[in-house]
This record gives C-alpha cells, sequence and structure tokens, in this order.
C-alpha cells in the first residue's frame, strides 16, 4: 500500500468507510456492551427472580427435612449432586441466557445489523509487540484508563451512598419478620440496579460519542488519497479517452456496415451526410442509420456511390437530421412530409427496388 505524505484533512469517503467496516474498524464502546448484557441480565432476574427464590427454598427446606434420615453413600451423594446441578441449570438458564442474547444485540447495535466476516480473520500482526506498546501507551489507552477510573469512581460512590443509607435503614434496629426483611433487601437491590443502570446508561453514550468521534478520526484522508481513490474510481483519464475513441470507432465501422443498406443520402453538402432508410413493411417512419460530418460525411458518400445508392443535396434537411435524430432512431414526426417527397423521388428513380421491397413486406 503505498504510504501518503501529508496531514489528514479530509472526511473518509463512503468507500474508505465501507472497507474499514468490512475489516472491523468502526465505532464500538465495550460500555454499550456491558450495558445490555448487565440490563438483560438484570431484567431476567427481576422476571425469575421469585421463581428461583422460591425454588431455592424448597430445595433447601426439603434438604433440612431430610436431613436426618439420609444415609451418606456415594450414589446418594452422585444422585444428590446430579439432582441438584440441573435444578441449578434450569434456574439460571433464563438469567444466562438473557445476558447471552444482550450481548449478541450489543454487537448488532453497533454494526447496524450488519455481520462482516473479514473482522473475524486471524492477523498476526496482531501479535506484534510493538504494536502491542503503541496501543498501550496511545491516546486512546490514557483516554480509557481515565474513563475506566471515573466510571469506578462514580459507581462506588453511588454504591457507598446506597450501602450507608441500606445500614442507616430502621430495619436493624427493631424486630421484622424473615418476609418483610427480604422484601427490604429486594428493593434495596432493586433500587442499586436501577441507579447502576442509569449510570451505565450515561456511561455508554458518552464512550460510543468518543468513539464514534475517534474512528472518523481515525479515518480521516489526505488530499493525495481523495484523489487516487478518486481515480481508481473512476479510472485513468487517458485510459477512460481510449475507451472512448473506441467505443466511436466501433459505432463509425457500425455505421460504414449499414450504409449499403441505405435508401438514400442527404448532405449538406460537404459538412453533413445523413443516411436514410425506410421499410413500409417493418418500420413505422424513416430512420437514420449513418451520419457524420466533414470527412466522416466525405466516407458516407464514397460509400453509397460505390453502391449506387442516390445522394440528394438538402441543406436544412440534412443539418436537422444531424443535430436532432440519433443513430438507429426514426425521423422526427414534422420532417415527414419533407423526407416522404424525398423517398418517393428515390423510388420513382428505381421502381423495381421498391416493388420487391413491398412485396418482402
Amino acid at each position: 500500500m503505498s504510504e501518503h505524505v501529508g496531514e489528514k484533512t479530509e472526511q473518509a469517503s463512503p468507500k474508505k468507510m465501507q472497507d474499514a467496516f468490512n475489516n472491523g474498524q468502526f465505532a464500538k464502546s465495550a460500555e454499550i456492551q456491558t450495558l445490555f448484557v448487565t440490563g438483560a441480565g438484570v431484567m431476567s432476574l427481576v422476571v425469575v427472580g421469585p421463581s428461583i427464590w422460591q425454588e431455592s427454598s424448597m430445595i433447601m427446606s426439603g434438604m433440612f427435612t431430610q436431613m436426618g434420615g439420609v444415609v451418606l453413600k456415594q450414589e446418594f451423594m452422585q444422585e444428590y449432586f446430579s439432582n441438584s446441578s440441573v435444578t441449578f441449570g434450569k434456574m439460571v438458564a433464563p438469567v444466562v441466557g438473557s445476558a447471552a442474547l444482550g450481548g449478541v444485540l450489543a454487537g448488532l447495535s453497533q454494526t447496524k445489523g450488519k455481520l462482516t466476516l473479514e473482522a473475524a480473520n486471524f492477523k498476526w500482526s496482531k501479535l506484534n509487540p510493538a504494536t502491542g506498546w503503541k496501543k498501550i501507551i496511545s491516546t486512546n489507552a490514557l483516554v480509557t484508563a481515565f474513563f475506566s477510573i471515573g466510571k469506578i469512581s462514580i459507581l462506588g460512590g453511588a454504591l457507598f451512598t446506597e450501602a450507608r443509607k441500606a445500614i442507616q435503614s430502621p430495619i436493624f434496629t427493631s424486630t421484622v419478620g424473615v418476609g418483610d426483611f427480604i422484601k427490604f433487601v429486594s428493593s434495596t437491590t432493586i433500587s442499586v440496579l436501577v441507579k447502576c443502570l442509569l449510570m451505565m446508561f450515561l456511561f455508554a453514550i458518552l464512550d460510543y460519542a468518543y468513539q464514534l468521534w475517534k474512528n472518523q478520526q481515525d479515518l480521516m484522508m489526505t488530499k493525495e488519497e481523495v484523489k487516487e481513490e478518486h481515480k481508481n474510481q473512476e479510472g485513468d483519464p487517458k485510459m477512460k479517452g481510449r475507451r472512448h475513441q473506441m467505443r466511436i470507432a466501433l459505432r463509425q465501422r457500425k455505421m460504414m456496415q449499414d450504409v449499403p443498406e441505405a435508401d438514400v443520402i442527404l448532405t449538406n453538402p460537404t459538412h453533413y451526410a445523413v443516411a436514410l432508410k425506410y421499410h413500409p413493411g417493418k418500420m413505422t417512419a424513416p430512420r437514420v442509420i449513418a451520419k457524420g460530418e466533414r470527412l466522416f460525411a466525405a466516407k458516407i458518400k464514397e460509400i453509397a456511390r460505390a453502391h449506387q445508392i442516390p445522394i440528394m443535396e438538402n441543406k436544412p434537411l440534412a443539418r436537422s437530421l444531424y443535430k436532432s435524430t440519433p443513430v438507429g432512431h426514426e425521423v422526427p414526426a414534422p420532417l415527414y412530409a419533407a423526407i416522404a417527397e424525398i423517398l418517393a423521388a428515390v423510388y420513382r428513380l428505381n421502381p423495381y427496388k421498391y416493388r420487391l421491397r413491398g412485396q418482402e413486406a
């Protein structure tokens, strides 16, 4: 890849942004990932929490009730641990599944629902120690470190405030039932989790805004890069000119091949030449099958003479057809009458040819 010297002052082009996205370089925030995973886990815990608590209570109650009659044998312990593991798995599966789904949704939200496989390809350059040290001491790493310190400080302060408030609650200085204590713990926990989620939401917005800005800065382009990309997309001007000349040459060659089929050649007389063809059974109106000016007009007339095609001079009509009617198109309706007179004169000069064409129709 060529090196470009210069200051990066230009915004990234859509092509460069798409290429960067395909390579896994786009704005992505770990805070959004944490928010989605934690939020999904908390919401699932709120929904299935009561059933988990009830199931756990039943297990503990059954265990203590049967403890006196339990014979500690290997078969019993294996069965007990097997059943407990299955039960525990069923209880935590909704929470774990919701957290995993939250992680997937977080990734899709940052990639706008698009998947890129190139980003998953292993690259040996990622194992380069020099590159790793550059990332560690980079500005982005320092910003991330300060952001993490601020986040921990704010979350720690909030948790400390909630814990002190909970400790000062009258519930610890009075006699309450187990049910009331459980309600107190549940409400305190939910309050702490809601406040933590709100702060995490704020952190996610700030971090993603920074990552978006940082990604745009990393993808900035120099003027030389913009010019080179434009050249690669549009093609080399010299090659474009050659292709254009080749297309013109092919059209001219095709027109020269069609001139012998013309019924009449209209001329200016020296500037323009327009070849017309009309087949009553296959065309609704006369059609321009070739046209040219100056040297190309002279070539058309030369071919017409070689094939004994009538050449008629009509300056205004030839000029009008040349400027208004592309090759392969029918002549404009306002010119029907003038062209019909010319074709009638041509057919009178060669009635046998016209009669054969009428029979073919």
